[in-house]
């Protein structure tokens, strides 16, 4: 399954968070989304392709002067889009620190950021979809096998726990 679409069928489950992949009380970010209860089940490593392919940001949100931000890996640009514009979150210290951390001092001189211009989950699924280097079939009866009780069911069968 393809990462925007896999994203899409557990926001229906899963409410929205901020700033966290998974919370305490269930909540999840664009990259929780797609991840299950599996420590090895990141979503960097169910779509490696997160953390290969780097991007352009789609936003002016940070600028040096004139210069945009440079490129990014696909998880970064993920989460900046959906923690800032899809949640509306405040600009965070990590997002100055990432700045920072990336630039020259005279461009740190420089650093505006902008008020973010606000997406809905759906507009960062077609953005996420447009720049998937994948060419995956999808598997469109799949949802989250570790989903709360009043998870809608799949049309499948669920797959038996291996037993230790």
């Amino acid at each position: 399954m393809r990462f925007a679409e896999h994203m899409l069928l557990n926001a229906k489950i899963y409410p929205l968070t901020a700033y966290t992949r998974r919370a305490d009380d269930g909540a999840r970010c664009a990259l929780g989304l797609v991840e299950t209860t599996d420590p090895y089940a990141h979503a960097e490593c169910l779509y490696p392709w997160l953390e290969s392919h780097e991007i352009n940001y789609p936003c002016d949100c940070f600028k040096y002067g004139h210069i945009p931000f440079p490129m990014d890996n696909m998880n970064i640009v993920i989460v900046h889009l959906f923690n800032q514009h899809v949640m509306q979150g405040k600009h965070s210290a990590l997002d100055y620190l990432h700045c920072l951390l990336n630039g020259t001092y005279q461009q740190i001189k420089q650093i505006k950021i902008n008020k973010p211009v606000p997406w809905t989950l759906e507009q960062l699924a077609d953005f996420i979809e447009a720049n998937d280097p994948t060419k995956e079939p999808v598997n469109a009866n799949h949802v989250d096998e570790q989903a709360p009780s009043n998870a809608v069911p799949t049309n499948g069968p669920v797959p038996a726990m291996a037993i230790a």
